[in-house]
């Protein structure tokens, strides 16, 4: 079922109706069974998908692309837990370009924009032991052919609405994959520094002075990097400071 062309990621896919959030059932399910790095957990609809920090992220049935992936990225360093989320972000990127050549962009952290718009989120909750990586569980939810959203789900799309055509998910799912294991495997590969300069090109607003809550009141900032641990730098009055996730917020 669902076959790709990869040596690592999607070696082995299940597929559930229905769950309630992909990461969740994979973090049980590796409470009680040996599972191979690559394997796949896909769902047709999620009651309860998880999005960053807490946030809910819902979507209509069968029509997206929702699942979480087992890493073992033990040659990371923990330190170095953010270059597997820029690997991956890059890896939605690719794949979204491929149907939208010059529309996509990565918002800080990892969401991913068509056309100024959210369309892929991304949840990667990582396992640590000591001072070693032990896994990470790389959860992906893609808006692929959902007509409509939530009035909760703001500045968001899909495949379908952008494009006005309905999309075969079974047909993208393998190129997903695959773009997943190539950013993965050029991570592995020691391609680190290579991987940060894309990710900040392909930045959202990287370098644009525009309005961002911070400190509950509206400021106007730039970004300009981020640093290796993730954190967002931003030009205010000409210095230089650095955020944490929810400690800023973008105004659209």
């Amino acid at each position: 079922m669902f076959p790709t062309n990869t040596r690592i990621v999607g070696h082995q896919v299940v597929y559930l109706d229905e769950t309630d959030s992909t990461n969740l059932k994979l973090a049980q399910l590796l409470r009680s069974t040996a599972i191979k790095e690559g394997f796949v957990l896909r769902a047709g609809f999620q009651q309860a998908g998880k999005g960053q920090a807490g946030n809910v992220w819902n979507g209509s049935p069968e029509s997206n692309l929702l699942f979480s992936v087992l890493l073992k990225p033990n040659f990371l360093h923990p330190s170095e837990q953010f270059s597997l989320s820029m690997a991956i972000s890059l890896a939605v990127y690719d794949f979204v370009d491929v149907f939208f050549p010059g529309r996509v962009k990565i918002k800080w952290s990892n969401d991913l924009l068509l056309d100024g718009k959210k369309v892929c989120g991304i949840l990667i909750e990582n396992t640590l032991v000591g001072n070693n990586f032990k896994q990470s569980i790389v959860g992906i939810g893609l808006n692929v052919n959902q007509d409509s959203f939530t009035p909760q789900v703001q500045k968001a799309t899909s495949f379908m609405l952008q494009a006005n055509q309905f999309f075969q998910t079974e047909e993208l799912f393998p190129l997903l994959v695959e773009k997943i294991e190539a950013r993965y495997q050029a991570l592995k590969d020691g391609w680190t520094s290579k991987q940060r300069e894309e990710y900040l090109s392909k930045l959202f607003r990287k370098d644009e002075e525009a309005l961002y809550i911070i400190d509950h009141k509206e400021t106007s900032a730039t970004i300009r990097t981020v640093d290796e641990s993730g954190q967002l730098g931003m030009e205010i009055d000409g210095q230089l400071r650095f955020f944490a996730k929810k400690e800023i917020a973008f105004v659209y």
